[in-house]
């Protein structure tokens, strides 16, 4: 400690480094090769412009198709179902606005949820109460799920009353 600076009773320390950092030379051990080829990439993007009326156990319709690559996933525009041809694990993720329908009576409750050939999928669903007419909401989901059996079709499946949709897409990747 120098003599002519008193060191302040509480004062934190300060932390010394070392001078000098050694870092060794040489090559690494090389890991196993991995498989050759590439993997089918099968991914879908369909999305909606106008606003779009739904009721309750109403899917949602998506009148356009962004992107599509491969075989094992495919819409139909202005379809409420896209089709999954083959088995395996898919990633489906929705984002959207939404909005109660005019007369609706308030609090209502809004719930989306991924449909699988029709029968709701665990876990995947958002929710959201409106309190007072006049607001929307941006609501999102996603979720991995199996096809065991194919073809098979997801949906987005709107419930709680009448509302409206907009600015809504969905993702859907083959990943296993």
């Amino acid at each position: 400690m120098n003599a002519s600076v008193p060191r302040q009773k509480d004062a934190p320390r300060k932390a010394t480094l070392p001078m000098r950092l050694h870092i060794p030379y040489g090559t690494c051990p090389t890991g196993a090769t991995g498989a050759t080829g590439s993997v089918p990439l099968n991914t879908l993007t369909t999305y909606t412009t106008p606003t779009s009326p739904a009721t309750t156990g109403e899917a949602l319709d998506f009148d356009r198709n962004a992107t599509v690559n491969g075989t094992a996933i495919s819409h139909t525009a202005g379809a409420s179902t896209v089709t999954l041809a083959q088995t395996g694990t898919y990633y489906a993720q929705y984002a959207g606005t939404a909005a109660p329908a005019s007369g609706s009576s308030y609090p209502v409750t809004n719930t989306l949820q991924f449909a699988l050939n029709g029968t709701p999928v665990t876990g995947a669903a958002v929710q959201h109460v409106f309190p007072a007419a006049g607001q929307t909401e941006t609501q999102s989901m996603a979720v991995i799920f199996n096809v065991t059996s194919a073809p098979a079709t997801l949906s987005v499946v709107s419930s709680g009353g009448n509302f409206n949709y907009s600015n809504y897409n969905l993702n859907v990747s083959k990943i296993g």
